[in-house]
């Protein structure tokens, strides 16, 4: 089974149903630093690897506050599984700009992100997001830290995880999925 390394402030995002999307860059080790949405399962691991160090400039101030009310670092519990439903790369920033009210960051921020690196762009993921009814523990271990997106754990059998429900309803999911389509399109 895949983990998807976000942001603790993300996943709580995610959880809570505000936000369906990932705007991603890649990490220092990703395929040339660049994002490639290689798994259409996976399961979430909120990190605070970065967040803090950018999180003033990243986030929203509504989302400041929510962040500063969750200072404890997470631990290594796993409680959002995520199905991928739409991938786009987006090379025009007006596009990104448009999904504002979409999700938790600046658009200072995501303007920097859109312009790091040897290629201007962002992949955007819409993600269907459920909560598992048990949250799973993972071990420790070296794989998990580091600048990578996307962390393979075969301890995790995909058929063995516990029952899980839709963070949104299905008209609330495809009402928000076919707004993000419709403005990336």
């Amino acid at each position: 089974m895949y983990l998807l390394k976000e942001w603790d402030s993300v996943c709580r995002a995610l959880e809570e149903g505000r936000q369906i999307l990932l705007a991603r860059k890649g990490g220092i080790l990703d395929d040339e630093g660049r994002f490639l949405p290689s798994h259409p399962e996976f399961l979430l691991l909120p990190t605070r690897w970065h967040q803090s160090e950018q999180e003033r400039e990243a986030l929203k101030p509504s989302e400041l506050a929510r962040s500063a009310a969750s200072q404890a670092a997470p631990d290594l519990r796993v409680r959002l599984f995520g199905r991928m439903t739409d991938s786009f790369y987006v090379l025009d920033f007006a596009k990104l700009r448009s999904l504002d009210a979409e999700h938790v960051w600046t658009s200072d921020f995501l303007e920097k992100r859109f312009a790091w690196g040897k290629e201007r762009g962002l992949a955007v993921i819409v993600v269907r997001v459920y909560r598992l009814a048990n949250a799973l523990a993972l071990p420790a271990h070296p794989a998990l830290a580091g600048c990578k997106s996307w962390v393979e754990e075969p301890s995790i059998d995909v058929s063995r995880l516990p029952p899980m429900t839709p963070v949104l309803s299905d008209v609330d999911f495809s009402k928000k999925r076919m707004g993000i389509r419709k403005k990336l399109r």
